[in-house]
């Protein structure tokens, strides 16, 4: 824009046809590698402009997202759920977790590096990509799976705790809508601007990978308080001058002392009914015995007792009179014991919720009728929430699940419609990831049945097949669409691909055209045949798996 040749587009237009904050939004994350330059694609004609356009798109995605999340909070805030408990957390959660704290990393130091159009775009991918198109995805059927409150719980504490801080990251970016969004969600007064940037000062980095064990096992955390006491019996205590063992025993003991409350009422919660028994009785005994003791001393002055008991029947036959003695009056004391009774049921049953919540030992099974994604891992404790390991794994998962998507679109696979789904691949890490995330590709790509394997004796008939990596996706079609149909529209794509291999080729075969054309055309005609040529090959094998 220059002021001199009168080609300046007015800020207070784009303001008022997109928002202010996709304005600001985009002048931020457009400096980004440009120098001086600033490209909004303004169109003139229309007063439109696509990039600030999808900068409102955004804000439209992060709004509706923020109110997806507060719909299913309960009417609770982050501060009321908690922080999530990090060994309960799910692989999902670990998976969100991690990338959160890689962004606040990111963001940070472009911050503090004056890179404001970096942060800008890392905010974007992550909040749209990682936290909008995947996680909360996820935890959908989670958050709604009354079978288990406890994992739809940590699902709320992390999905209420990820987004406040999505909302204090993003906030010098996009400040009127994160500021509105982050009152509806925390319900708190002042402003979000005086509240703490996210930090990953707590975080340590370096987790430990996960752990497989026996296939079709639940999540298992393997912080039991058995374990600790089986290396104490089992391994003596020795003096070591080697600081990292010291370490590791007083880590242990550290462990041990801030567990035993919750060992303590687990042991209460479980042999409640024998305690109170043995409570009972002995307060009963103690009680006679008392009573014991008053009586006898009552009895030893005859005045004083002889006027007591006299008091007590003269009681005695007040209450009959006024509570007993007339049908209505009887129906109204024994409906009001009835309340009473209801009463302190009540109590007593919100009393002992509380401690079985309060009491669950570290060690635990997350039992549900949905398979969980971990149901081949045993998670280790959780030392660091940032796991670039665990993030490469959901990539693998992530693309079998597009690869998936775009085999059922290909196919005219109906939406609604559960599959079969072969994944064959000969690496063991990516089979273990795979099984790791078993139910969330079962999900999100609506497979009925998945069956993982090393290698295939024989592809199934009638199967459409796909790549991601090392590993093949296979989809048996036999019964689940017309295969003729099917057949006639990939031979009409596959057609069309041939027109235009001719077209390209013939050009390139002209000597005008490789001559006087410039470089650079010449060199794009040679890359648009070499991808025609490779999808034709693509559809051509599809044609014969088919056939």
């Amino acid at each position: 824009m220059s002021k001199s040749a009168n080609n300046g587009i007015d800020p207070l237009m784009l303001i008022d046809k997109y928002g202010s904050d996709a304005v600001r939004y985009t002048l931020i994350r457009e400096v980004a590698g440009a120098g001086q330059d600033i490209s909004l694609q303004y169109d003139r004609a229309t007063d439109e402009s696509q990039s600030v356009e999808a900068s409102r798109n955004f804000a439209n995605k992060l709004w509706n997202a923020s109110r997806f999340a507060m719909m299913n909070l309960n009417g609770q805030t982050p501060a009321n759920l908690g922080k999530p408990d990090p060994n309960q957390l799910e692989l999902s959660d670990r998976w969100i977790l991690s990338r959160f704290y890689q962004t606040v990393t990111q963001t940070r130091h472009h911050i503090e590096t004056y890179g404001l159009g970096e942060a800008a775009k890392g905010l974007y991918e992550f909040i749209w990509g990682d936290f909008c198109d995947w996680y909360i995805e996820l935890v959908k059927n989670r958050i709604k799976d009354d079978t288990n409150p406890r994992s739809a719980k940590i699902a709320q504490q992390t999905l209420a705790y990820v987004l406040e801080g999505i909302l204090k990251l993003l906030h010098p970016f996009m400040p009127h809508i994160t500021e509105e969004l982050w009152h509806n969600l925390t319900q708190a007064e002042g402003s979000i601007a005086l509240a703490p940037y996210p930090t990953v000062d707590e975080i340590l980095v370096g987790a430990p990978p996960l752990v497989p064990v026996a296939s079709g096992a639940a999540i298992v955390t393997n912080r039991a308080p058995e374990s600790i006491v089986n290396v104490q019996q089992t391994k003596a205590f020795t003096p070591s001058s080697n600081p990292s063992e010291v370490r590791a025993l007083l880590d242990q003991v550290a462990d041990y002392l801030t567990n035993l409350p919750t060992w303590v009422s687990s042991f209460l919660l479980r042999n409640q009914r024998g305690l109170t028994v043995l409570a009972i009785a002995g307060g009963a005994v103690v009680t006679l015995e008392l009573l014991s003791v008053i009586v006898r001393g009552i009895e030893s002055l005859w005045v004083i007792s002889t006027l007591i008991q006299g008091v007590g029947v003269g009681y005695a036959g007040w209450l009959l009179y006024k509570y007993m003695l007339f049908s209505d009056d009887r129906h109204q004391t024994f409906h009001h014991l009835e309340q009473v009774w209801q009463e302190v049921k009540g109590v007593y049953e919100d009393q002992q919720e509380a401690l079985l919540d309060a009491s669950q030992p570290p060690t635990q099974v997350l039992a549900s009728s949905r398979a969980t994604a971990a149901s081949a891992y045993a998670l280790p404790p959780v030392t660091t929430f940032v796991n670039p390991a665990l993030e490469q794994q959901f990539d693998l998962l992530f693309a079998t699940i597009r690869v998936i998507r775009n085999l059922r679109a290909e196919a005219d696979i109906k939406p609604g419609l559960k599959i079969p789904v072969i994944l064959q691949t000969s690496s063991p890490g990516e089979l273990e990831t795979l099984s790791a995330g078993t139910s969330y590709i079962q999900e999100l790509a609506k497979v009925e049945q998945l069956t993982l394997v090393k290698a295939l004796d024989q592809a199934p008939p009638q199967a459409i097949s796909g790549v991601v990596g090392t590993v093949q996706v296979l989809i048996p079609l036999t019964g689940i669409v017309d295969l003729e149909a099917l057949k006639a529209k990939l031979q009409r794509k596959l057609d069309k691909l041939e027109q235009e291999t001719k077209s390209l080729t013939g050009r390139l075969n002209n000597s005008n055209f490789v001559a006087k054309a410039s470089p650079e055309i010449v060199q794009g005609a040679r890359d648009n045949l070499a991808e025609v040529q490779q999808q034709q090959q693509t559809l051509q094998d599809r044609l014969q798996g088919l056939s």
